[in-house]
């Protein structure tokens, strides 16, 4: 006799992980997990989109897992193997994340990449297919080795850059906008520090979906992240609504497409709160226009911004069949002119 465990229980009730129940439930919850760092009417988007990437690779889907199994045999505990490592790999994180957050056509260790960052263990999620965005690049790791280096309880080698970014101010507080944001780690540093978020990347439903993924992937409790679509150059007031404006504004590697660069600038100009700052990190990628990228400054000035060097950094090269200045990263500060140097 007596009562059966809680546990089993729960096991009985519960829909078998692969079934369509099971994937559902399993969805509820990833989508109620990215319910936080989303519009309504973004969110509401997304889900129609999977909603309909679903029923159009169903059939597909099942067709494969059938030959799968004729030729290799089960294939579940593999998968529930992957399911695992992936899980393990998220608890490493600062703080542990939790697995059903991400939403199923995100969970594999294919689309989920951990980072160190100085004393940070930090996600990214890959899910986009235009551009470049699912690449970190030099620029990116620089202004996340930065960030990291401006937190309060320093010791960063980066510290005393960070410091000059950012005036002497720690993050904490901080209202941090990315402009082009792909994989975000930048913001991710900048929201475990304390600062509040918003990332922004095209309109794009894999990109934006993955973003605000990885969001709650490391949003700490009570920390405020928020993903938004932003084309460069559009109307603003949807990045401006909540906190009127930016303290630090992050773009990188945002230069190289030159035709963007006075659609860029209207969105800077749009967002920078007074006395904010932003951090331009990039490096040069093609032969042509290494020129051009460089009168991205001079548009700058003449927009009534002040553009100070920070420094260059060769970063570690990602592959070895790139060249150096792929990941030889410079940065550049620019400001409100009326603000001057001060703080």
């Amino acid at each position: 006799g007596g009562e059966r465990p809680q546990a089993a229980l729960a096991m009985e009730s519960a829909p078998a992980e692969g079934s369509p129940e099971g994937r559902a439930s399993q969805d509820e919850e990833a989508w109620s997990a990215l319910a936080l760092h989303l519009a309504p009417a973004d969110l509401a988007w997304l889900r129609e989109h999977w909603a309909k990437q679903a029923a159009e690779c169903d059939e597909e889907v099942e067709a494969a897992l059938a030959l799968s199994a004729l030729l290799d045999g089960d294939e579940s505990a593999g998968s529930a193997s992957e399911l695992e490592r992936l899980g393990a790999e998220l608890q490493s994180l600062t703080p542990p994340a939790r697995l059903g957050v991400i939403p199923e056509h995100y969970r594999s260790a294919g689309c989920v990449a951990t980072h160190q960052v100085g004393s940070l263990r930090l996600a990214t999620v890959r899910g986009g297919r235009r551009g470049h965005g699912d690449v970190l690049w030099g620029a990116a790791c620089y202004a996340a080795e930065l960030l990291e280096g401006a937190s309060e309880e320093g010791g960063g080698s980066s510290e005393g850059v960070s410091m000059r970014l950012l005036r002497g101010r720690h993050l904490r507080g901080l209202r941090v906008l990315e402009l082009g944001a792909g994989l975000g780690l930048p913001s991710w540093v900048a929201l475990r520090r304390g600062a509040r978020v918003v990332a922004t990347d095209l309109r794009d439903a894999e990109r934006l979906c993955a973003l605000a993924t990885a969001a709650a992937l490391n949003c700490p409790e009570g920390g405020e992240a928020q993903v938004r679509p932003h084309c460069w150059g559009e109307d603003c007031s949807d990045l401006t609504s909540k906190y009127g404006g930016f303290d630090l504004i992050l773009l990188c590697d945002c230069l190289y497409i030159t035709d963007l660069h006075d659609a860029l600038l209207s969105s800077i100009k749009a967002c920078l709160a007074p006395g904010g700052i932003v951090l331009a990190a990039f490096a040069q990628h093609h032969e042509h226009n290494e020129e051009v990228v460089f009168n991205f400054f001079a548009l700058a000035e003449q927009r009534g911004l002040t553009v100070e060097p920070l420094e260059e950094k060769q970063m570690p090269v990602r592959a070895i069949n790139m060249p150096d200045k792929r990941f030889y990263v410079y940065a550049r500060t620019l400001a409100a002119a009326s603000e001057g140097d001060g703080g």
